[in-house]
């Protein structure tokens, strides 16, 4: 038998139920869920194939597990999700079982893995499982990963009809897109766009390029164009490398040139929300802030810089 089977398919092939439980008790193969074997140690994919397997030939991966096969952003959890036909019957401990008719056009293949929901109708069942940040964040990272996902999410809904969970907030968050023109590139700038959102804060239009005749163009995150703002969303995952550290700093630089501010933003930030909308609104000239200032012998002698720090 091959790495996952079902208990039908090793009768088929001449095994005996108790030969299954034998080579189960000496950990020959595993069992998972009752009627569904695998060998030991199996990665959760050859789960999901197992379990693809043992729902039958019509079931397929869909929900967290399909997106977490996408690589889609915030879906790390590993979730045993499959979706069969209306008047099918599959149950097992641990696994969400959904009942919906799946077109053919809704069904690919996804890392080597056969019978996964498409990444448009991932994103629509989605929409009826995930909400607030971790839904935008799956709905972002599914559009960069396909350009043309909007078009395939608004034929698809026209096709499926009305009815299903989540379709508003969707269409929605397709109707924004289209405004932007482009996704955003990471979770954390998905993050920002949904505070800014709940604030009062004017729209910022999000991953613009700019063209300062150097031979190498660069993209601000989000910049408010009239009161030549930039806001810079840092993550130490993306910007730890002195590289990143130093095309950071040259961008700034940039873009002070041209007459923009540079204010940067990491996920440290997100702790106040009202603070970081007092900040921004501040930058923006929506409110004044007014600091108090010192210099000269008012402050603190500065310490001297240890040999290898001054070098450096």
């Amino acid at each position: 038998m091959g790495e996952a089977f079902t208990a039908a398919q090793a009768i088929e092939h001449g095994a005996t139920y108790r030969q299954l439980s034998r080579a189960v008790s000496k950990r020959v193969y595993e069992r998972p869920w009752r009627g569904i074997y695998v060998h030991p140690n199996a990665s959760y994919k050859e789960m999901l194939v197992a379990l693809g397997l043992g729902a039958g030939p019509y079931a397929v991966i869909s929900g967290r597990a399909a997106a977490y096969l996408w690589g889609i952003w915030a879906q790390e959890t590993q979730v045993y999700e499959v979706t069969i036909p209306p008047k099918h019957r599959f149950k097992r401990k641990g696994v969400i079982v959904h009942q919906s008719p799946v077109d053919d056009a809704d069904i690919t293949t996804v890392d080597g893995i056969s019978g996964v929901t498409t990444l448009a109708r991932t994103i629509i069942d989605l929409a009826g499982e995930a909400y607030g940040l971790e839904f935008d964040q799956a709905f972002y990272s599914a559009w960069l990963k396909s350009p043309t996902l909007l078009d395939d999410l608004e034929a698809r809904l026209e096709e499926l009809g009305p009815g299903r969970h989540g379709i508003k907030k969707l269409r929605r968050l397709i109707a924004e897109a289209r405004w932007m023109e482009r996704p955003m590139e990471s979770p954390l700038e998905v993050e920002f766009w949904k505070f800014r959102r709940g604030t009062k804060l004017p729209r910022p239009r999000p991953g613009v390029e700019f063209d300062d005749g150097s031979p190498k163009k660069f993209r601000a995150d989000f910049v408010w164009l009239k009161e030549k703002l930039i806001v810079e969303i840092d993550s130490f995952k993306w910007h730890s490398s002195r590289d990143s550290w130093a095309n950071d700093c040259q961008k700034q630089t940039r873009a002070a040139a041209l007459g923009y501010r540079v204010m940067r933003i990491t996920k440290e930030d997100f702790a106040d929300p009202k603070l970081l909308e007092e900040r921004i609104s501040g930058a923006l000239g929506l409110q004044s802030l007014t600091p108090k200032l010192r210099w000269g012998r008012r402050l603190r002698w500065p310490q001297d810089y240890p040999p290898a720090l001054a070098a450096s």
